[in-house]
């Protein structure tokens, strides 16, 4: 009999979960007796091995494996050699599915079999941390070309088997080991899915939050991760000439997280001087917009990344249009990005300017008011990339008026910084679209 769905589970050391994710499989409206349920013992010291033989011997649907350790991206290939199904799902061991993910996934590719060769689905966080994931908010259920700027989480996917079978998980990749499959796949059509309604509840441990940032901080991470980025635009380069926004998007999106201290130790190392230099070859290829779209680094680590792709960066030049939001008593600008806040007799922030020898000025009752300036450097993997100001005005302002800030260039120019706060507080009212902030002091 040939199954609907085959779901490949890698069990190593889950005892405490994996019953968990075995029953949010049978519990599928789609009918277990459709699924092909396939455990594979990754060499677990726990009870996970007893756990999944209990389950084994009540279905005969349910096939088990037990092997030496090898690390999920082997497991997961051993899966696939036994799948005998139309499609095929991966679920980690201590994750679940929603009870009509698999029915909507069939339905969904179904639908759309000669469009595309996998789908991806909405992924919720449970456990030590709760919330959809952050790439998902807002999204809708579509077909996905790579040339779409709106990316998805790659963590769950959800194949066509004769296509799977033809491909191979890379067992030399710890992070970032499905990056390479899915796109290789996803180069034949151009497209693949993405269902909203169908959702993977992804298990978020606090010990496994931090495994993966020591992971991201290992030799080993290093040595495989950034060649897959590397492998991946040269992958596109060759195939098409040109590498598509989706893929650009998504390496960037995962190189943010990469912004951390190092030690000295790690970056002496051969293995960290191999992916400075992926970082700094892929960084050629990725677009401003889409440096300037991640929330997770600083404006000035965004200014870093583009001092080093271009050399020396000039305000307005090389078309950079920054723009950064941050919370309240911020302002957004254009050419470098301040924030600032009220203290006493005056106001005091952090600004990141796009060239060398700025200044900030504040402009009060025609009088020129120059800041105190403190240079703080700004790291990316553990390198000085650029810097950040912090300043401080000391401007003894009257019941209620007008400040205007601007920049100074090296030529003597002064250009308007634009403020723009997100809401009222304190010492501070809304403004918009104008270098001039409006204060009041308090009673």
């Amino acid at each position: 009999m040939k199954y609907i769905f085959s779901v490949i589970i890698p069990v190593y050391n889950v005892e405490k979960y994996i019953e968990t994710a075995i029953e949010s499989v049978i519990n599928q409206t789609v009918g277990f007796e459709n699924i092909q349920l396939i455990l594979i013992n990754d060499g677990s010291t726990d009870n996970s091995a007893l756990i999944c033989e209990k389950f084994q011997q009540k279905h005969s649907n349910i096939c088990y494996i037990n092997k030496e350790h090898s690390g999920v991206s082997d497991t997961r290939n051993v899966g696939i050699e036994v799948a005998y199904s139309e499609y095929t799902a991966f679920l980690d061991g201590d994750d679940k599915f929603s009870p009509d993910l698999l029915k909507i996934c069939f339905e969904f590719l179904e639908l759309n079999k000669d469009k595309i060769d996998f789908t991806q689905v909405n992924t919720v966080f449970f456990d030590s941390k709760k919330g959809q994931h952050p790439l998902c908010i807002n999204q809708k259920t579509r077909i996905i070309s790579l040339n779409d700027k709106n990316i998805v989480p790659l963590r769950v996917v959800f194949f066509k088997t004769k296509v799977l079978k033809n491909y191979k998980f890379d067992k030399n990749v710890a992070l970032a080991e499905d990056f390479k499959l899915f796109f290789e796949i996803a180069a034949e059509k151009y497209f693949f899915g993405y269902i909203n309604e169908a959702t993977y509840f992804y298990r978020r441990r606090a010990e496994k939050s931090s495994a993966i940032n020591n992971q991201r901080k290992n030799i080993e991470t290093f040595k495989r991760v950034f060649k897959v980025y590397k492998y991946l635009f040269d992958f596109f380069l060759a195939k098409f000439r040109k590498i598509p926004y989706y893929i650009e998007r998504v390496v960037c999106y995962d190189l943010q997280w990469y912004k951390g201290d190092y030690s000295e130790e790690l970056k002496n190392t051969p293995e960290y001087t191999t992916a400075w230099d992926a970082f700094l070859y892929c960084l050629q290829y990725i677009d401003d917009e889409i440096i300037f779209s991640q929330r997770n680094l600083s404006f000035s680590q965004k200014i870093g990344w583009l001092k080093l792709k271009y050399g020396e960066i000039k305000l307005f030049e090389n078309k950079i249009k920054p723009f950064c939001t941050f919370g309240e008593f911020t302002l957004e600008t254009f050419g470098s990005d301040v924030m600032i806040q009220s203290c006493e007799n005056g106001f005091k922030g952090i600004f990141s300017a796009v060239c060398e020898n700025i200044k900030l000025i504040a402009k009060y009752n025609e009088n020129c008011f120059f800041s105190t300036i403190k240079r703080n450097n700004i790291f990316y993997m553990g390198k000085a990339i650029y810097y950040e100001n912090e300043f401080y005005f000391k401007i003894d302002f009257i019941v209620e008026d007008c400040i205007r800030f601007f920049y100074e260039t090296p030529a003597k120019r002064l250009v308007p910084v634009v403020l723009k706060f997100e809401e009222s507080n304190g010492n501070i009212k809304k403004t918009n679209k104008s270098n001039t902030l409006k204060v009041r002091r308090k009673n």
